[in-house]
């Protein structure tokens, strides 16, 4: 091993140790348990003997339950014991028997419970299980389809989930019949019944489903009364529902309009109820009744981000009204007074005030019954202390969005942007930071498909930003002419009881076509990217300009608690050095001296896996690996720049979701394979003070 490498190992493994140090302290935090007079803690449970059902599911049939442990290895010292009770032990017995019948397993034994002493004051409970042969699905048989239509047979088909073959589940033999009954109430059949019975043979170990269909007429809608109103416009109301007398009945027309309705938020409850008294009747009324929701709202509570680069402590105040004069519009004020300061730990130095204003209407049932108008007005002052220069900006936005089935959301806005910066500290602006204005139209769209919205374990979420912005310096447009593209994707996903992993994906593209350059010599070169973003440019005399700069609101950006957490906010790609005003002249800082002016780019690629577990209680832990890179050529994505990143990560879970602490660590010569970083990406960290390539932030929320 050379003696380059044997440092750039010690190295790594020096921090490799500081990071288990804070999370070691961490973890050691809080009051100690202790074990009641008299007690036996339950140390572990085992269940042996089985094969075909997994261990999770076992467990969580059982009441009994073993002392938590962290990584199953310790119990942290605060964690209350796990108690030994033999009633419920034997009662544990009995439902580990029914548990595996109602899986398929009839003849399924508990041979032993042994109680085994690891301790003067703990044991371990071990379970031996005999599963038995599982019986199998044989056939289903259906009757009462033959009067349906073509298409309302096959879609009863495709509703039931039990195939020949398939172990005979309980649970999913009751679902496949309740997915099969609403599939009909869906089709308009309001009186619809399923009926459900099985023959089990446990000497062939099969069984057959007999599946009796009793459809009905096919209905339509009656009256439909709304109950319960008293401030809100019955109207406007209707006219979200959408569902009017003489409609064909459907129960997915009355969850999408139940869905609709609580999107407002100003409801607490509401119920459709149809009256289906009445066997013979083929017209159906429906009783909506609905609680109101407090109408006006007041909020305030603090924020925080600590970041390797900058410290962010902010309130957040709002007042909402949701029937802002009538019509069920919503009208929304926020402001964000904050102090941004240098990092480092409880850092105020290069502290700057800053304030942040948002507020927006909209209006349901705009155009068609489920299509909002939304009006928008964003404006504020955003110190970068960094840096030294503060932005004052100012966006509007206008525009419509929708939500189909519950989990498609798709807006169109158009929004027009002004910013104006100005030196903090003596020093010029960076040269992709300048007065300018933005107008653009957005397309956005969502598909939402996970179990939580703060803290997933299971599902997936896609997205699409597609930006057309409009040059020319029309009334439209603005300084800046182009196309910007970002599509991402989110899994989830249990790989044991408490152990998730997650994986997020995601890759942006800048196309300009018709950009105002500002100040094109001041890019700094670089041998690793020598182009320094080439953009056409409006000169007749020059048509692509290869020394201007990527404008600072267009760019890709990566790093920090939500991209790579080996790296601060935005710090990933090259970085330009900073220019200083000395006696009226311009003087480039040293190379490698000061090179904090964040670039950006124009193509983006970022990916990160998490595995999540549960430490104790609301307590997680989370072990990470990030990559990305940003580059300033267009169409580009240098996969042999992953600037990888590995760490652990601690999660305490809250109302509003978890507050978190991550360290990210670079692994050395994974951050370009093959070679170095450019001296201008790695010359200057922000690490809170301490030398090393990693980065420590805290914040509110799951990373992704």
């Amino acid at each position: 091993m050379s003696t380059r490498s044997r440092r750039a190992s010690g190295t790594f493994v020096g921090h490799a140790a500081l990071a288990s140090t804070l999370v070691g302290a961490a973890l050691s935090l809080g009051c100690p348990a202790k074990l009641p007079q008299g007690a036996t803690a339950l140390d572990k449970i085992e269940i042996k003997g089985t094969d075909e059902i997994d261990t999770d599911d076992r467990e969580g049939a059982i009441a009994s339950e073993e002392t938590s442990k962290v990584l199953g290895l310790f119990r942290a010292w605060w964690v209350d014991y796990a108690l030994f009770d033999a009633v419920t032990l034997e009662k544990d017995l009995q439902r580990i028997e029914r548990f595996y019948q109602a899986r398929g397993h009839y003849e399924a034994r508990v041979r032993a419970g042994r109680v085994i002493r690891t301790g003067d004051r703990s044991v371990r409970v071990q379970i031996v299980v005999d599963e038995g042969p599982v019986v199998r699905l044989a056939r289903v048989q259906v009757s009462g389809l033959e009067g349906l239509p073509a298409d309302v047979r096959k879609k009863f088909g495709a509703a039931w989930k039990a195939a020949p073959g398939d172990p005979f589940d309980e649970e999913h033999y009751r679902a496949s019949g309740a997915a099969a009954e609403q599939l009909l109430t869906d089709e308009g059949y309001a009186h619809a019944t399923v009926t459900l019975g099985a023959d089990v043979d446990l000497v062939k170990h099969e069984a057959v489903i007999h599946v009796e269909v009793a459809a009905g007429p096919r209905c339509t809608f009656g009256k439909i009364s709304v109950i319960g109103l008293s401030q809100l416009p019955e109207n406007r109301v209707r006219r979200i529902v959408a569902i009017e007398p003489g409609d064909e009945y459907s129960t997915r027309a009355m969850r999408g309009a139940q869905n609709a309705l609580f999107d407002l938020g100003t409801f607490d409850t509401i119920n459709f109820e149809p009256d289906l008294s009445d066997p013979n009747a083929t017209v159906i009324p429906v009783k909506i009744s609905v609680t109101e929701a407090k109408l006006r709202r007041i909020k305030a509570g603090p924020g925080f981000l600590v970041d390797p680069l900058r410290n962010d402590v902010h309130v957040t105040a709002s007042w909402e009204h949701r029937n802002f004069f009538g019509g069920l519009r919503n009208f929304r004020v926020e402001l964000r007074p904050m102090l941004i300061t240098r990092g480092g730990f409880f850092s105020v130095s290069g502290a700057h005030p800053g304030i942040l204003a948002t507020s927006e209407l909209r209006q349901p049932a705009f155009i068609e019954s489920r299509t909002n108008g939304v009006l928008g007005l964003t404006g504020g002052v955003l110190p970068d202390p960094i840096n030294d220069y503060r932005t004052v900006t100012a966006m509007g936005t206008v525009g419509v969005d929708r939500r189909f089935a519950g989990i498609l959301f798709v807006g169109l806005f158009y929004r027009k942007a002004l910013q104006f910066a100005s030196p903090t500290g003596g020093t010029v602006l960076p040269p992709n930071v300048f007065d300018a204005t933005l107008g653009y139209v957005e397309l956005l769209q969502a598909i939402d498909a996970r179990d939580d919205l703060l803290d997933p374990k299971r599902g997936w979420f896609g997205s699409l930003s597609l930006q057309y912005a409009f040059g020319g310096d029309t009334l439209w447009g603005g300084d800046f002419g182009d196309v910007r593209l970002q599509p991402e994707i989110r899994m989830y996903g249990p790989l044991a009881r408490t152990v998730i992993l997650a994986f997020r994906f995601t890759t942006g593209w800048l196309l300009p076509y018709d950009y105002d350059v500002r100040e094109p010599a001041r890019r700094t070169p670089t041998a690793d990217d020598p182009s320094r973003y080439a953009h056409e440019s409006r000169s007749r005399d020059q048509r692509f300009d290869a020394t201007g700069a990527t404008p600072a609101w267009r760019a890709f950006y990566s790093g920090g608690a939500l991209g790579n957490r080996g790296y601060a906010t935005r710090q990933i790609g090259l970085r330009d050095c900073r220019e200083d005003v000395v006696e009226g002249r311009l003087v480039q800082a040293q190379r490698g001296m000061d090179c904090s002016v964040v670039v950006g780019g124009a193509s983006l690629w970022e990916t990160s896996l998490e595995l999540r577990f549960v430490i104790s209680g609301p307590l997680a832990g989370v072990l990470f690996v990030d990559a990305s890179d940003v580059s300033r050529r267009r169409f580009d994505l240098r996969l042999d720049y992953p600037h990888l990143s590995v760490g652990p990560g601690l999660r305490y879970n809250t109302p509003v979701g978890p507050v978190r602490v991550d360290f990210g660590v670079r692994v050395p010569g994974a951050q370009r394979i093959g070679g170095d970083l450019d001296p201008r990406e790695t010359a200057k960290d922000f690490n809170l003070g301490f030398k090393g390539p990693y980065a420590l932030h805290f914040s509110l929320g799951q990373a992704f």
